[in-house]
């Protein structure tokens, strides 16, 4: 199944075969907004490069982070979670 994306045309860059999603991009398939993105990547629950000053992720970045099943930023879940509860 296909992502809404709301507007935004999601365009991979390609660099040596592997496809890269700007921050934008990678909220909009995840269906999460930029801010909780830039904090999961500050608390290291997703992975991503930087490439001269912008984040790009791949799928596979997207695919482990939806595996670990991270409760999203803010949430009690997570406040719990950082708890060691």
């Amino acid at each position: 199944m296909k992502p809404k994306t709301r507007g935004l045309k999601i365009m991979p860059r390609e660099i040596l075969g592997e496809e890269f999603f700007t921050i934008e991009e990678t909220g909009k398939i995840l269906g999460l907004s930029k801010v909780a993105i830039r904090d999961m990547l500050k608390r290291k629950r997703i992975e991503g490069r930087k490439i001269g000053t912008r984040w790009y992720f791949t799928k596979k970045d997207m695919k482990a982070f939806l595996d670990r099943k991270s409760p999203p930023p803010g949430s009690i879940e997570e406040g719990l979670e950082d708890m060691g509860l």
